[in-house]
């Protein structure tokens, strides 16, 4: 354990402990060695500790307030959102909301109701989470899929823009 504590401003700038026999005078100059008062025994200051002259004090820590309302509803736009799809339970995940991403389920979703069909041609196709692994989609469970995150984006849009307080629920729940 150090002996002395060097204090600057207050704080505990550093911790030192001279060689045996050694008074701290003599470790350095004297405007140097006067920063230093030695450490009460039973006391183990750490650098930043504050001390008032007389005593050492851990500093008060003050944990960062909780995120408002609205930075959650921030934070939800971001993404992803989880899908639990029970008819088809290969499509659960969590998928990205970027704007590349919600575009392109728009546009998917659109061509599914005019009757184009998948961008496969065939009963499913690939659509990758927010890892990147593929799911093979049906037309209406994605088509639920868009409409869930049609709903949950403007739901959060809404908390956000602080025209609600309800948060949506980051899970979309398909049939």
């Amino acid at each position: 354990m150090a002996d002395y504590a060097r204090i600057a401003d207050g704080v505990v700038a550093e911790l030192f402990t001279p060689p045996p026999g050694v008074v701290i005078a003599d470790c350095f100059v004297v405007e140097v060695a006067r920063t230093f008062v030695e450490v009460p025994a039973g006391v183990t200051p750490e650098q930043g500790w504050t001390f008032n002259g007389t005593s050492f004090a851990a500093p008060v820590v003050t944990p960062p307030p909780p995120p408002t309302l609205q930075q959650q509803a921030m934070a939800l736009l971001a993404g992803p959102v989880n899908v639990a799809c029970a008819s088809v339970p290969a499509l659960n995940g969590s998928y990205p909301l970027d704007a590349v991403s919600q575009a392109q389920i728009t546009g998917i979703a659109s061509a599914i109701s005019a009757g184009l069909g998948l961008p496969s041609g065939a009963a499913t196709f690939n659509w990758p989470d927010a890892f990147g692994a593929p799911h093979a989609w049906p037309a209406p469970q994605f088509t639920a899929f868009a409409k869930g995150v049609m709903q949950f984006l403007y739901a959060a849009a809404q908390v956000a823009q602080g025209h609600s307080t309800t948060l949506p629920s980051a899970t979309l729940t398909l049939t």
